[in-house]
């Protein structure tokens, strides 16, 4: 499970950067970044890959699998240590603690408690960070100090708890509360709620579409949807039948989504006084498992290829045409039960609860690895289920042991 475990794309034709006000190239402020596509901007591969990175520090953080954030010289990270749900924040440099906040959680689980959670990543704008417990508490902190603005226990949780991450927008928190909910951001009060969209797992994300703006979600296993920003309002459905954890991918008018059931790309257009979504294309196989969200490299400025990972216990890697859906290649090394892919420019970079990060090409014609790390001495359950954060030459790596380690390339 994850914190969401799941997809998205670069925005095209606009600067928007999903509700992150301010954001520096660096900042890594909610889920898979600036603009939920795992995508890079300030990195600059070095000419030639040191045999080994460089540990600055490991601190403990609390375990789960939710991902770290990077804003300005903080990072912050939302955990669990006993019976308690932690959000601290620490100075990026060394690991230092600055301020923590915490409250009681002793969810009953059902199946899930391998991964006590939490397993949502936290989004921040606006001056303040926004967490979704386990057990479907909503949190917003100020950035700055850790001073609790408002909290709230959301409405149903689902069978596995929660994983969705939220997603801040015009000031208002998104998250799923039973089903995807607007909660004003400075207030707490409920702004909106689409009560025929829900989920057990996935992660909303953003798209804009002839000027409007729009939050594209799962609806269960069943679905992709488009939902007005402003009011709440379905404008438009497509069919998906794949799996509840992927995040949909955006690219300007395309989405796709990738799951164990198939790969879909939909196109979506204003047609009249309506939206429609109409399928590109559809494929059975190569499909994102459960734990992994593709990743988008290039897009509709140059030839695109989704990167991802499939298979069950342990994953392998493949490429697909994203105009098509063909398959280009897969590679046959077995990784961890869940890993990530971040595109950062010439190169791809995977980490996973294998312990391992793994440099490769953007190759349309078959894996080249490039350089391979052993970044956390955990595996399997224990191993980093994180999405890591990638800047400059630092790489942070947390697992769901509950540790967090800064690695730079030297």
């Amino acid at each position: 499970m994850k914190n969401a475990i799941l997809l998205t794309g670069m925005l095209l034709g606009s600067a928007l950067l999903l509700g992150a006000d301010n954001v520096s190239a660096q900042d890594w402020p909610q889920w898979r970044g600036p603009n939920r596509d795992n995508k890079v901007t300030d990195f600059k591969a070095p000419a030639k890959w040191p045999t080994a990175l460089t540990k600055k520090w490991r601190v403990k953080v609390g375990q789960g699998e939710s991902s770290p954030l990077l804003v300005g010289d903080k990072v912050y990270v939302f955990g669990r240590q006993g019976n308690e749900e932690i959000t601290v924040c620490l100075d990026a440099a060394t690991g230092k603690e600055i301020w923590r906040d915490k409250y009681a959680s002793n969810p009953k689980y059902s199946g899930d408690k391998q991964h006590a959670g939490p397993r949502s990543t936290p989004a921040v704008a606006e001056g303040k960070i926004v967490t979704l417990g386990v057990d479907g508490e909503v949190s917003c902190l100020d950035l700055a100090s850790g001073k609790m603005h408002w909290r709230k226990k959301s409405g149903s949780v689902p069978m596995f708890h929660t994983a969705s991450s939220p997603l801040i927008v015009d000031g208002m928190c998104i998250v799923y509360a039973g089903s995807l909910t607007a909660f004003d951001l400075a207030k707490g009060t409920i702004k909106w709620q689409a009560k025929s969209v829900t989920a057990d797992q996935a992660s909303p994300t953003l798209m804009t579409v002839d000027g409007v703006k729009q939050i594209v979600a799962q609806v269960g296993a069943k679905s992709l949807v488009g939902v007005d920003v402003a009011d709440g309002k379905v404008l438009w459905t497509a069919a998906y039948t794949g799996n509840s954890m992927q995040t949909p991918v955006v690219d300007g008018q395309v989405v796709y989504c990738s799951g164990p059931g198939g790969t879909v790309a939909v196109k979506v257009e204003k047609k009249g006084d309506k939206f429609n979504a109409d399928q590109l294309w559809k494929q059975k196989a190569p499909a994102a498992s459960k734990y992994n969200t593709p990743v988008l490299s290039g897009g509709v400025v140059k030839d695109g290829l989704l990167f991802g990972l499939s298979g069950g216990g342990s994953t392998t890697m493949f490429c697909m045409d994203a105009k098509t859906g063909k398959q280009l290649w897969t590679d046959n090394d077995r990784r961890g039960e869940c890993g990530h892919i971040l595109s950062a420019g010439a190169v791809l970079i995977y980490v996973g609860s294998d312990g391992k990060l793994v440099v490769f090409e953007p190759s349309a014609t078959g894996f080249k690895s490039l350089a391979s790390y052993t970044v956390d001495d955990n595996t399997g359950i224990n191993g980093p289920w994180s999405c890591p954060i990638l800047t400059g030459n630092r790489i942070f790596v947390k697992d769901n042991a509950g540790s967090l380690t800064l690695w730079t390339i030297e």
